[in-house]
């Protein structure tokens, strides 16, 4: 049985909530879902990455730019709402770990109905066949189901996009956390005549569903999830914020975003502080 759920809510920590407790707590034994949504302007980083490695400084102190985490792997992306978020889940089955072919693939298989020319890569990302990125993907499994998703660029602000991911060229970042793979995208919207409401409506179509997925059994979960977690900005900020930090003759040793070692600058005693403190933002930035 197929279901489908079109969240109503543009909030980032509330969809990626949504996704999780979906994937640990819905009864998938007999079923498949898809979950379509839109977000807010927002930066989504992987589980694994360090925000200063993926993000610039700009965007990191940009108040109005939403940042958050997501609990799959993979590369930072950054949402807005011309940007569709498709999330697949399924039973648990080991040999569907690590396998797109019905997600991903399925989307391919969708937009070469519609006449676009794309493929799946071995990232399984989806390029145009002029060899610009419209879509990237993560998975992450549990016991109970597997979750993949991935986000396609139909009308984003690609400017607003580089905006947010353009390097930090004001110091150097040595870490071990997971690095995005950078690559010229594109918007979808450009190949196709029709409106993003009704590329949508397409989508469901060939989704086929039986039933809509009847979440509200599960709100009051999801909301404290979204409270308690991916709204907290230690989960966001410090997760994965790791490394050493070289900047002109200071070396920063920062672990889960708090500076380590002795280092001093303009008589400021950054040992122990956060990385994130207004102050040393602002030296990181000059």
């Amino acid at each position: 049985m197929r279901l489908l759920l079109y969240s109503k809510s543009c909030d980032p920590f509330y969809n990626l909530a949504m996704e999780e407790v979906i994937v640990r707590k819905y009864p998938l034994e007999d079923c498949e879902v898809l979950v379509i949504y839109l977000n807010d302007p927002c930066i989504v980083l992987g589980k694994n990455q360090n925000v200063l490695a993926e993000v610039s400084l700009s965007a990191i102190e940009d108040s109005a730019v939403i940042k958050s985490r997501r609990i799959s792997g993979g590369g930072t992306v950054v949402h807005d709402l011309g940007n569709i978020n498709f999330s697949f889940f399924t039973k648990h089955d080991i040999q569907n770990v690590n396998n797109y072919s019905n997600s991903v693939g399925w989307m391919v298989e969708c937009l070469h109905q519609m006449g676009i020319q794309c493929h799946q890569n071995n990232r399984n990302a989806i390029f145009l066949s002029n060899g610009k990125k419209i879509s990237g993907s993560a998975q992450f499994s549990t016991s109970n189901g597997i979750l993949s998703h991935f986000s396609l660029l139909y009308n984003s602000d690609l400017d607003f996009v580089r905006y947010c991911l353009s390097k930090n060229d004001s110091f150097r970042m040595t870490t071990k956390a997971s690095p995005s793979v950078r690559s010229e995208v594109d918007n979808l919207k450009n190949y196709l005549s029709i409106s993003q409401a009704a590329f949508i409506d397409e989508i469901m179509g060939f989704w086929k569903a039986d039933e809509v997925l009847d979440i509200a059994p599960f709100q009051e979960e999801i909301k404290k999830l979204r409270n308690t977690k991916y709204s907290n900005t230690s989960y966001v900020f410090n997760t994965a914020c790791n490394g050493i930090i070289q900047k002109n003759d200071i070396s920063i040793t920062i672990n889960q975003g708090i500076i380590e070692n002795e280092c001093t600058f303009h008589n400021i005693d950054f040992q122990m502080k956060s990385i994130f403190d207004p102050v040393i933002m602002d030296y990181l930035r000059d």
